[in-house]
């Protein structure tokens, strides 16, 4: 059970109640739905233990967090881009 936390907007209420609680299982989920690169992957495949890997992917996060700030978009999977247009 989680330990007492302040109010949040329902949303982010929402989004917290469904992280795990396990920080391993935390940062193998942020690793495997990060758009990372391969070698970042890798990186954090390596890493020694699971708050060196929280630390890496809390800096790879912050990274692309600004980025996406400075370009105000947000990459949309390659995958999405092969589907053919509708002709609706």
């Amino acid at each position: 059970m989680r330990g007492p936390r302040s109010a949040g907007s329902p949303a982010t209420d929402e989004v917290s109640e469904q992280l795990p609680e396990d920080p391993t299982v935390l940062s193998h989920l942020v690793a495997a739905t990060a758009a990372l690169t391969l070698e970042d992957r890798q990186r954090l495949l390596a890493a020694r233990d699971t708050a060196t890997r929280l630390r890496a992917e809390l800096r790879l996060l912050a990274r692309e967090s600004a980025l996406l700030r400075q370009v105000r978009a947000v990459p949309v999977p390659l995958s999405e881009l092969a589907v053919p247009p509708s002709s609706n």
